[in-house]
């Protein structure tokens, strides 16, 4: 049984809620964080003042729990805000932000654990004074804690306090602020009670009456009470949704709450008195507004209220001291799930989709007259009272997602979705690497194959030359401070009539150092502005070359090695010239290890050659003894290395790192004792020849990695950096740039980019659509994908078809289809070069309708698609496949076999034995796997000489599948609408032998009481994410190196990665049993329990758990390893191998 390693590439993106406060504790008056849930995750966002104002995410952290809501807790007198959360672990949580770790300070159980809607939690209010917390239930149940101090003066909870009413829904709950007067609430609730004397009705949310109710918690009787009797319930309009708590005594001002109907405003005050009505400010010529979220804004000098409608429009809202209303439009922003102001005056706008933004207010409506109310308005086209600063794109709304060959050296592909609706749709390529920003190419013209940034002095804190070298000459450039440019450097101790091979600086000893530059004729040392030459002849040439801080050594392409070792004027001196006779083929590389603290010289050099792999060779200065090199231990390699260098990582040692012809990276450990090579491994990184130079990354050696992208290592890790290929790269120290900048080479430019946030492991690009997409089809052995869009657009379904070059984000022209037809399903027939489309045709869904469906055929060859064939059908159709020759199509219940025609597609044979609504479809041979909307798989077999089809195999388990993925004959992937993930596959005893039925109904009648097909499918792997998977294919590596992609509709991104061996699961499952007793939920949830949510977790393990390993301490590291019996060094570089195969 397979066991697979799931990792997290994006996590969640959907804000659903978010609340401010000074969570860290700072008292600087210009700083505010935002906390936010998304659903499974918090993250704590942080306004920074700088030159230019950024927000940035400061703590990202999964809860394994579904966040219900969080809210600010603010104690009195207390400079810190403590996060108070509510989630289905049925815990109350208050968090104390310590450094980027929530410290649960409250955890305090109150229910059972679940979605549920009687659980509490959905709704959650705090008192401004922070006395207490009420919890609301979809349902009945309501729970009130008091806060008070404990002796460390940190916030702690009474036992809760509940009030129950059965028939009773809740649409919005506030706390009202009443000073430091008894807390109190307000809610929207529905009180739906079948009187026995009627006849039983049909609870209409539309038309039921909805009341304002008013709740106190009161301390004396420790008891929440409902104010008022039954008949004192504030009567409100049925469409009434929302409210809205206005500042009151704390802050002396007028205190209430206002209620947002359609259409409609109500204001009332703490005593439930209505004191004050109007209509909601419309937009000319479109409906009443609707009031989906609301912002608050108070300080000691003044406050606002800004109420956003359903088309992103914000309403100025106040009450002036007499009691009115004023409210006026303000400005227009894209809609969002959640709004509010921090103190510093900051807009925060969580979008609904597209992206995260942030304003600045920069007007306010206070210059009006006293209960001033709007009518109508006519929206900005642009912001004028507000300022946009920054905003951050989300991948919400995920609607689908697929793989394809990146161009750009992605072992994992590029990772093409489809998101959002109407005209805020979207295509993003997502790549898996550090995200950098280009600045402006500078040409030096073709030919060129090395780049190398110097310093002018080894004290400097930036670099001086770019040496650019072709195959016969070099050119330098030099910055220049005053003008801040690259240009052409005057320096005259260089070689430009040469081609370089390296150039590097000799470490100073006593106050002196030597700049070496390299070339094919010898080696030019220069020091304290004297050049000093050295060549060997003119008949060799040199080819490659190494350096550590004291050794140099040459090799010539008669395979002669000459070792070079400085002196304490930094001057290399020739010490050694040999030939290793052991070595016989042409050499291609070598590479001096780094000396580790207190050595100067090393004694190993590694030594690749043709046909004859890598090899260790001793070397010892001869003019103190009198032995000659030898090999001490050897390598065998299956491909050419052209490519090798050493690093030094502490605790661990020296790590040989083997760049190949064919894009492999070898890593291998160097025993500095006796010479011997170990724990070799291999990556793929690209299809490009793999070259190394050396970098720094936050003041730790490293080594920068070109192949078809750049790499650099972490440590035992490496990072991707997202950029376009280059001949050959290396990093630059500017003072123009921000932190890490590197310098790359193309065809005919040179480049400088740089790296904007090391904290993003992935990139992002974006290609606005105007329309829904619906599906996506990759083109294979293309740069292109096909996107099918629909949108109902004045009663009429509107669809179109594009060919997107996702390389480029180039898109052709559309093809529009015909009028109130809706995609469906689509997919690609490889044998004819074909894209299939399906379609509904003038469906409608109140009421529902629909008049068939269409299977169009469309031609891609031209580069813009084009109808070439149309077939109708009775019903729509919601899944297609190639079958070999044939198309396999699914219309509601029914499996269609079908042949391409001249002018339509042909029937052959169908089969209506299936539950619902078939949604997936692949084909392995003769055999078909057949997804149901509401009744999992069903694996069929086709009999092409009877034109039979017949289930001969199925799931006991009522499974809900949005995304599937067949991986072979046997075997399917499922991603189901309630966030859990599971591959099902048939039992080895199993064939599909099934008796042939031709009725297709014969085995519903052979057993009433277990229907279905007489063989089952079995789980292999489940494993619970927590939001519905929208997306699901394979990644675009080899076979051995192949994951699972999976995509949610909260835009969250993951792989699973199956482990290769029964050792590595084995290890994976006892390290993660250990890391769950160290580990668990912030929220009090057991994270086995999380992971286990419908179904009990089986054969997969949590990388979040796992890497927690490597940040342990190193007693703890050292206690677990002995528990399972391996070294720690063993685990961490299992779980870095892992890790960066992704």
């Amino acid at each position: 049984m397979i066991r697979l390693y799931h990792s997290v590439i994006q996590p969640p993106q959907h804000v659903k809620c978010c609340t401010v406060g000074k969570f860290t504790g700072t008292s600087n008056p210009d700083y505010d964080e935002i906390a936010v849930s998304l659903g499974t995750y918090i993250s704590i966002y942080a306004q920074i003042q700088m030159e230019q104002d950024i927000m940035k995410q400061i703590v990202n952290e999964p809860m394994y729990s579904h966040i219900y809501n969080l809210a600010t807790l603010s104690l009195p007198k207390s400079e810190k805000d403590y996060l108070v959360v509510m989630s289905d672990a049925a815990n109350i949580v208050i968090f104390d932000l310590h450094g980027c770790k929530f410290n649960a300070i409250v955890s305090l159980p109150y229910g059972r654990t679940g979605l549920r809607r009687m659980e509490p939690g959905y709704y959650l209010a705090v008192s401004p004074c922070g006395r207490a917390i009420l919890a609301s239930a979809i349902e009945k149940f309501k729970l009130a804690w008091t806060v008070t101090k404990n002796n460390e003066n940190l916030p702690t909870v009474s036992a809760p306090l509940e009030n129950s009413r059965n028939k009773t829904f809740v649409y919005s709950t506030v706390a009202l602020d009443v000073g430091y007067e008894v807390p109190k609430f307000a809610c929207i609730e529905v009180h739906f009670k079948q009187p026995q004397d009627e006849p039983e009705r049909t609870f209409n949310p539309k038309t039921e009456p909805k009341y304002l109710t008013f709740y106190q918690l009161d301390t004396n009787i420790n008891f929440l009470v409902r104010c008022g009797k039954k008949d004192d319930e504030i009567p409100l309009p049925p469409t009434s949704s929302l409210l809205v708590s206005v500042p009151g005594p704390l802050f002396d001002y007028p205190g209430g709450v206002l209620v947002c109907s359609t259409g409609h405003l109500q204001y009332f005050d703490n005593n439930g008195q209505l004191k004050d009505e109007c209509d909601l400010p419309q937009r000319e010529n479109e409906e009443n507004s609707i009031i989906i979220t609301s912002a608050v804004f108070c300080s000691s000098n003044g406050w606002l209220i800004l109420l956003q409608n359903q088309f992103g429009d914000l309403l100025f809202t106040k009450i002036q001291k007499q009691c009115k209303i004023q409210i006026q439009y303000f400005d227009t922003v894209q809609i969002a799930t959640s709004l509010t102001i921090t103190n510093q005056g900051t807009l925060c706008v969580f979008g609904e989709e597209y992206s995260n933004s942030f304003y600045y207010i920069t007007e306010s409506c206070e210059d009006v007259e006293e209960g001033f109310v709007e009518k109508t308005f006519s929206p900005n086209t642009e912001n004028t009272k507000i300022e946009y600063f920054e905003g951050h794109e989300i991948k919400n709304r995920l609607t689908k997602l697929i793989t394809a060959p990146s161009f750009r050296g992605s072992q994992l592909g590029d990772i093409i979705s489809i998101h959002g609706s109407f005209n805020k749709s979207s295509l993003k390529i997502t790549r898996k690497g550090m995200p950098t920003k280009v600045l402006k190419p500078i040409e030096i013209g073709g030919g060129c194959t090395f780049v190398k940034a110097v310093k002018k002095d080894p004290l400097n804190e930036y670099d001086t030359f770019i040496f650019v070298s072709n195959e016969s000459t070099t050119r330098i450039f030099e910055f220049f401070e005053e003008t801040r440019e690259l240009k052409d450097s005057k320096e005259s101790l260089f070689v430009t009539d040469k081609k370089t091979i390296d150039v590097f600086f000799l470490p100073a000893f006593n106050n002196t150092s030597s700049l070496a530059q390299i070339t094919t004729e010898g080696m030019r040392i220069i020091n304290d502005k004297e050049k000093h030459d050295w060549k060997r002849d003119e008949s060799s040439k040199i080819i490659c070359v190494t350096a550590n801080p004291s050794q140099i050594a040459i090799v010539y392409d008669d395979n002669q090695i000459v070792l070079f070792e400085t002196d304490e004027t930094s001057l290399p001196k020739e010490v050694s010239s040999n030939k290793v006779m052991e070595i016989a083929g042409q050499i291609t590389s070598i590479a001096l290890p780094q000396p580790q603290t207190g050595v100067r010289y090393v004694e190993w050099l590694a030594v690749s050659a043709v046909n004859d792999g890598l090899s260790i060779v001793y070397i010892v200065n001869i003019s103190k003894t009198t032995e000659m090199w030898s090999v001490s231990s050897r390598q065998i390699l299956d491909k050419t290395v052209i490519s090798m260098m050493f690093l030094f990582v502490p605790g661990i040692g020296n790590i040989l790192h083997i760049g190949h012809n064919e894009g492999l990276l070898t890593r291998t450990n160097l025993d500095d004792s006796n010479g011997s090579l170990d724990n070799a491994t291999l990556k793929f990184l690209g299809n490009a020849p793999v070259t190394f130079s050396r970098c720094e990354v936050k003041n730790q050696n490293s080594i920068l990695i070109n192949c078809a992208s750049p790499w650099y290592t972490k440590g035992l890790s490496l990072v991707q950096l997202s950029s376009s290929p280059f001949v050959s790269c290396c990093q630059y120290k500017a003072p123009f740039f921000i932190d890490d900048s590197f310098i790359g080479l193309t065809t005919n430019n040179m480049v400088l980019f740089y790296t904007p946030d090391k904290n993003i492991l992935i990139d992002t690009q974006t290609l606005d659509l105007d329309m829904t997409p619906r599906q996506i089809v990759h083109i294979p052995n293309t740069k292109f994908v096909c996107v099918l869009m629909s949108d109902l657009i004045k009663g009429k379904w509107k669809s179109q078809a594009k060919l997107v070059n996702y390389d480029e984000l180039i898109s052709s022209e559309p093809l529009q289809l015909d009028d109130n037809l809706l995609v469906s399903a689509a997919c690609y027939l490889e044998n004819y070069n074909l894209v299939a489309v399906c379609v509904a045709k003038n469906l409608s869904f109140f009421p529902k309708r629909c008049d068939g469906g269409q299977v169009l055929l469309l031609d891609i060859g031209s580069g813009i698609p084009k109808v070439v064939q149309s077939t109708d059908f009775d019903d729509i159709p919601q899944a297609i496949a190639p079958f070999g020759e044939y198309v396999i199509l699914g219309v509601q219940e029914t499996l269609m076999v079908l042949k391409v025609g001249r002018t339509k597609l042909l029937k052959k044979c169908c089969s209506k034995a299936f539950p619902h609504c078939i949604n997936y479809l692949k084909a392995f041979g003769t055999r078909i796997i057949a997804g149901d909307a509401m009744e999992s798989f069903h694996f069929v077999k086709f009999d092409k000489e009877e034109d039979i089809l017949s289930i001969f195999a199925d799931d006991m388990v009522p499974r809900h599948p949005l995304s599937a993925i067949g991986l072979d004959r046997s075997t399917v992937c499922c991603g189901d609408k309630f966030g859990s993930f599971c591959i099902l596959r048939l039992p080895p005893d199993i064939n599909d032998d099934a008796e042939i039925d031709p009725s297709d109904v014969g085995h519903a009648f052979e057993n009433e009481k277990f229907p279905g097909a007489k063989n089952k499918v079995e789980l292999s792997n489940m494993y619970h994410i927590g939001s519905p998977i929208t997306g699901l294919c394979l990644s675009q590596g080899d076979f051995e190196n192949t994951s699972i992609v999976y995509g949610t509709v909260d835009g969250e991104i993951g792989l699973f990665i199956p482990l290769k061996t029964d050792t590595d699961a084995r290890l994976f499952r006892l390290l993660e049993d250990e890391m769950k007793k160290l580990i668990k939920s912030p929220v009090g949830r057991f994270i086995e329990q999380f992971r286990s949510y419908y179904t009990p977790l089986k054969c997969v393990n949590d990388s979040n758990l796992l890497l927690s390993y490597i940040d342990l301490p190193t007693n703890l590291q050292k206690e677990i390893a002995e528990k399972l019996k391996v070294k720690p060094f063993d685990l961490s570089r299992l779980l870095a191998k892992v890790d960066s195969s992704i």
